[in-house]
């Protein structure tokens, strides 16, 4: 896929930040799994525009220790409650036999990657899948695995398990973890990019 150069960056990519926020508690039983809201915030850099909010993360923090508490119902989105219901054994506490044959540990709990929306200006540059390695990054200490409700994430670790899993990143994995670094790695030679574009004038209008 074509990358689009620095120099449509509406902004200096070092200006980003994530602003994460917690709601614990949902559910039924106001249990069980903590919601995280990432914002996606730019500031404005030598006269261009692009300031402000420009996108937003969703992930869900599944606890395993209070994984039987939890039902179904208790989960409007459809992607969210399919991946529940396809690696928790509801009702009954603990993971499906499929996850642990699958995953390296099972002693944490699991991450939910929900969804992730992007300004239409900031799209093209590689920036979704360094952002979520990011959040990752941020909110998966002590968690098992992560799990996408969207394939659109293997840049970053996810892969495909066999069915109910879905798309799963294995936190232990080398492999997904090198795939973080790439990313990071990216994200420093974009921002060199456009500073160096800045720097000699090139594309700013």
């Amino acid at each position: 896929m074509t990358r689009r150069p620095a120099t449509d960056l509406p902004a200096d990519p070092r200006g980003l930040t994530l602003e994460y926020r917690q709601v614990r508690g949902v559910g039924r039983e106001r249990g069980g799994v903590d919601e995280w809201t990432v914002t996606v915030r730019v500031g404005r850099y030598r006269g261009r525009t692009g300031g402000g909010e420009i996108g937003e993360l969703k992930l869900l923090r599944a606890r395993r220790a209070d994984s039987s508490d939890r039902h179904p119902e208790d989960f409007t989105e459809p992607g969210v409650r399919d991946a529940l219901l396809g690696i928790f054994d509801m009702g009954h506490g603990g993971y499906r036999a499929p996850f642990q044959d699958h995953i390296t540990t099972t002693d944490g709990d699991l991450l939910v990657l929900h969804s992730v929306r992007l300004d239409p200006a900031w799209r093209g540059f590689g920036l979704g899948a360094i952002l979520v390695t990011e959040a990752i990054r941020t909110l998966a200490d002590g968690c098992s695995a992560v799990a996408a409700t969207t394939s659109r994430w293997e840049t970053v670790g996810f892969r495909l398990r066999p069915a109910p899993l879905g798309y799963l990143l294995d936190t232990r994995d080398e492999g997904a973890r090198a795939l973080g670094e790439a990313r990071r790695r990216e994200f420093g030679e974009l921002c060199d990019a456009y500073r160096a574009a800045f720097s000699t004038g090139r594309g700013m209008g």
